[in-house]
């Protein structure tokens, strides 16, 4: 079959006026997507700071102790310290404070020479003295002693200046569960941060949506008050007498980060 020019032409123009409707039926048939709702991270923020305080009994005292010994020998001075030591653990152990309860936090043996008088001072001219200086081998060791039974701590001073420590630092007062006291501090915490985040939104004439972040700050156990440190003369009195805080607080920080809705 033969087409001539117009037939030609007649028959493009139908194609073109097919696939313009075909597009048009394509674009009405296709379906309108919804806007995006609003996500919360739209949503304005408060950041609040906020503490909490839990008050506990104590039930745990922990005694800084030190024995320092000093000899011209080296070794001589290591061994009084340890006999020192062992005499301690002997000592308190019918106080309840056994050898798992005894720590060295430090040991040091340090050397100290002897001053010599001047050459120009003559013979007869004694080294210069300094009052309490050690000189020779030092032998300095730290230690702790956790009782268990907060009332037998006078005692336990008095068996350790008698097993021949030659200081006490100093007494602190804690609670053996730390963390019961802790968490209950960090719920304390929680709550006064939703009161803090509910009345400043409600200042602002806006709610509280929902918790975006929450940061907790360091904890801050105020173990008890550290009581007076006796000193090694209280060897004379029948016993030393030590009283323990009336409580011990522990507390606890949070930073919360709220979302706000109208």
């Amino acid at each position: 079959m033969k087409f001539g020019v117009n037939d030609t032409r007649a028959i493009t123009v139908s194609l073109v006026v097919a696939l313009i409707s075909a597009s048009a039926a394509s674009a009405v048939a296709q379906p309108v997507s919804a806007p995006a709702p609003r996500v919360a991270n739209d949503r304005p923020t408060i950041v609040v700071t906020a503490q909490g305080d839990t008050t506990v009994q104590p039930d745990v005292a922990t005694i800084n102790a030190a024995i320092t010994t000093t000899d011209d020998v080296a070794a001589t001075a290591s061994g009084n310290n340890q006999a020192i030591f062992d005499a301690l653990r002997s000592r308190v152990a019918p106080l309840g404070v056994d050898g798992a309860n005894i720590r060295s936090t430090f040991y040091n043996l340090n050397f100290v020479p002897r001053p010599t008088p001047a050459p120009s001072a003559g013979r007869g001219t004694p080294a210069p003295s300094y009052p309490g200086a050690r000189f020779g081998y030092t032998v300095n060791r730290q230690i702790t002693l956790t009782v268990s039974n907060i009332d037998n701590v006078g005692r336990v001073v008095d068996a350790a200046v008698a097993a021949g420590v030659t200081g006490v630092n100093g007494v602190t007062y804690g609670v053996k569960n730390r963390k019961a006291a802790y968490d209950a501090a960090l719920a304390e915490a929680m709550r006064d941060a939703e009161s803090q985040a509910q009345t400043l939104a409600a200042a602002a004439h806006l709610r509280v949506a929902a918790i975006r972040q929450i940061q907790v700050g360091p904890s801050f156990p105020i173990n008890g008050f550290p009581a007076p440190a006796p000193g090694i003369r209280v060897v004379a009195v029948p016993q030393t007498v030590i009283s323990p805080p009336s409580s011990v607080d522990v507390r606890a920080s949070v930073t919360v980060t709220y979302s706000l809705m109208p």
